[in-house]
């Protein structure tokens, strides 16, 4: 048996990849309330019956687009150091993409969590590069006993995306204009660092 895509499966993944591309682009062209679904389908020369065979609906499209986009920032920059304390290397990770959301702005980060919500849409997927390497930290952090509880393995992934979306939340409901009345970066890693036994993450 073979474990390649098929050459059906490779032609979905490029069509959801384009059509995220497209929303990506016009949602920071336009707003993402002024763009529709005719619009994207237009952008990219795809039927509107392709869309929905790919996204049930605007959120999803929203939330896909914003998350793939991420993850592709994430490849890029992401430079992986198991040797590293585990602390260091979650802090590097979710640093990183609080880069990405400060880049996209408020607006856009709010847009694709309210979507998430609504349609109760699921991120943890293995293939996602971001969800990959923030199960390969906390399974190493699990495994050390270096975080502070003695939640297992998938409690203490839950426990990481809650604190981490938490965060954002709160960012991206403070109006621009108080942004400097907080240490963004250092609230995050005064949060991260609390999970952890000692400050420096090690035993």
């Amino acid at each position: 048996m073979s474990l390649s895509p098929t050459a059906r499966e490779l032609k979905a993944a490029q069509t959801c990849a384009n059509l995220s591309k497209a929303a990506i682009t016009l949602f920071r062209e336009h707003g993402i309330e002024r763009v529709t679904i005719d619009d994207i389908c237009a952008h990219c020369g795809v039927t509107k019956g392709a869309f929905y065979h790919h996204f049930p609906s605007k959120d999803h499209i929203i939330t896909y687009a914003v998350n793939h986009e991420m993850d592709e920032y994430i490849n890029e920059r992401f430079c992986p150091q198991p040797q590293r304390p585990v602390c260091e290397q979650l802090l590097a990770l979710q640093t990183l993409s609080f880069s990405y959301f400060r880049q996209i702005g408020k607006a856009m980060t709010r847009y694709s969590y309210e979507g998430q919500i609504r349609s109760l849409i699921e991120l943890k997927r293995p293939e996602r590069a971001y969800v990959s390497y923030l199960s390969q930290i906390v399974s190493q952090g699990v495994e050390k006993k270096q975080f502070r509880t003695q939640l297992d393995l998938e409690n203490c992934y839950m426990m990481n995306i809650i604190l981490y979306t938490g965060f954002l939340f709160k960012w991206a409901s403070v109006p621009q204009e108080q942004d400097s009345l907080y240490q963004w970066d250092k609230i995050l890693e005064e949060l991260i660092t609390s999970l952890f036994a000692s400050p420096s993450g090690t035993p």
